[in-house]
This record gives C-alpha cells, structure tokens and sequence, in this order.
C-alpha cells in the first residue's frame, strides 16, 4: 500500500475562505501534498472549477467534498456520489446521516471536535451524539498551523485515545485548514505565502472572523430552529459554555 499526503479540510472563496480554487491548489502543491479535499462549508460549488488543465498543472488528486456546518458540529463528508441533505439532522439522527453518507460511498470525519463551543463559536464544537462509531472514519485531532500549542487540540487528544480504548477505529488527522494566502511576513504562528492560517494575525493569535467568532453570529442553517434552544440537553447558558469540552 503507497500512502499520499492529503490536505482534506481546506475553504475557497465559495464559503469563508480567500482562495480561489486554483490558488488553493497551487498552495497545496507547493507545499508538498499529492491531493486535497475541497471542503467548503455546506456548498459544494469549488469543484466545478476544477479543469483538466489546472489537475495537470498542478499534478493534484481533488477529492469533492463539503464541511456540514451545524449548531452541532461540523462534519467533513468526502467523495459522496449523490447529495446527502445535512439540514436537518440533529444530535439524536446523526447516525442515520452517517449512514447515509456511508451509502452513497462517501466517509465522514469529524472536524475540530473539542473546538469552543456557544455562544462564542456557535456549533463548532462536537455535540452530535454518535452511537455508529464505525460509521466515523477519522477525527481531526490536530487543526491549524503550530497544532500543539493550541487548546482545542490538547483536549482532543485525550478525546480521540478515550475512543480508541473503548474498542473504536478511527484514523486520526491533522488539517492545516487552509483558507487563504497570508499576507503579512513570516513569524511564529504564520507561514508566509504557502496559504497556511490566513485568518491569523502575526503572532499566532486568532484573527477572528465575523461570521461565526462571534456571540449571536452564527450560521441561520435551520430555518425553524431561529429563536429557539439551539443546544441539545437544556438552555443555552448565557455565559461562555465549556460544559462538554474534552467529554
């Protein structure tokens, strides 16, 4: 078996990323890897402007893909055949949605799972309760540039051994999470111009981004869900909500 080095959790312009579809594989290829998933979130549209020509110029493997971006958790679905509608699945129907993906031959792995949570970073941290751990194919245990300097990958460590010891296989992943080129110069944290944590300022520190760093500017995904408890297990506190990080 010959191994590749992949790049499966990447945005373009089509989401929240400043990419254009090429120049993120230009950037990938640059870097080193073979092949690249386009993960924008919840849109599949980057894949349409991969050409023949740009796959030879670039000498890259595109796997089509979406980031499933819910109050519950984000989810990287990969190389399905068909659309699987995510809208609407919740804590309780994850493993029909996983199931689903698995049917329509694609796998499924579990983005930043012990990323902070509501009301800061609205649904970025997992709380999808997944019975089917064999439907799961890899956790992203390390996400973003300098991994190991970062909490959420700390506590998703020990998250990913507790699954392994209760009997799961899973493949564990690490995503640069290329968004796009970084403009400032080289530093701790920042690694000029091969599009590595181009929503980080200098010195490592997160940037923050409008769309979901904020209180009260998360994601409208379902329609009916507006002005009700957005989390599972109770109401949402009105302070910051750490009560399952690292569970």
């Amino acid at each position: 078996m010959k191994y590749l080095p992949f790049e499966l959790h990447n945005h373009t312009r089509h989401s929240d990323g400043r990419f254009l579809t090429g120049e993120l594989l230009r950037s990938c290829a640059a870097y080193g890897y073979r092949g690249a998933a386009l993960t924008d979130q919840n849109v599949f549209t980057a894949v349409g402007e991969v050409s023949p020509e740009l796959l030879a110029e670039t000498g890259m493997i595109v796997i089509p893909g979406i980031e499933w971006t819910t109050f519950y958790g984000h989810l990287l679905v990969l190389g399905c055949k068909r659309y699987v509608d995510w809208r609407f699945v919740t804590p309780d129907t994850i493993d029909h949605a996983l199931m689903e993906i698995r049917e329509a031959g694609g796998i499924a792995g579990i983005a930043h799972p012990c990323e902070v949570g509501a009301p800061l970073m609205c649904g970025c941290h997992w709380d999808f309760k997944v019975t089917r751990w064999d439907l799961v194919s890899y956790v992203e245990v390390w996400s973003e540039e300098n991994p190991h300097k970062r909490t959420k990958n700390a506590l998703a460590l020990p998250w990913y051994d507790a699954l392994l010891n209760a009997g799961h296989r899973l493949w564990k992943g690490l995503a640069r999470r290329r968004f796009g080129p970084v403009k400032s110069a080289a530093s701790d944290g920042d690694l000029s111009g091969d599009g590595i944590g181009g929503h980080r300022r200098r010195d490592g520190r997160a940037s923050g981004r409008a769309q979901s760093r904020y209180p009260g500017a998360c994601p409208r995904i379902f329609g009916e869900a507006r002005g009700q408890n957005l989390r599972p297990g109770g109401e949402r506190p009105g302070g910051r909500d750490f009560r399952r990080r690292g569970a």
